[in-house]
């Protein structure tokens, strides 16, 4: 599996997990309003959009890990 950790100077409106692969396994992450564990992600059912980075003490920070497939990581903001 893959893991990475992102830092935010500035916090996006908007952050999605964005299944590339048909399905991606053991997804988890955290920092986010909404936390995932260990959760299969589906290109037909991307449940994991439009969630938000916890903003704590001036800084976002949010950790995202995969175990199977290839999983995109959105950002954007306003």
């Amino acid at each position: 599996g893959e893991s990475l950790e992102l830092r935010f100077a500035l916090a996006p409106s908007v952050f999605s997990l964005l299944p590339l692969s048909e399905s991606c396994e053991g997804v988890t992450s955290g920092g986010t309003k909404w936390d995932l564990t260990d959760v299969v992600l589906s290109r037909h059912y991307p449940y994991a959009i439009s969630n938000e980075i916890v903003w704590d003490g001036g800084a976002g920070i949010c950790t995202v890990a995969v175990e199977r497939g290839i999983l995109g990581v959105y950002a954007w903001w306003r």
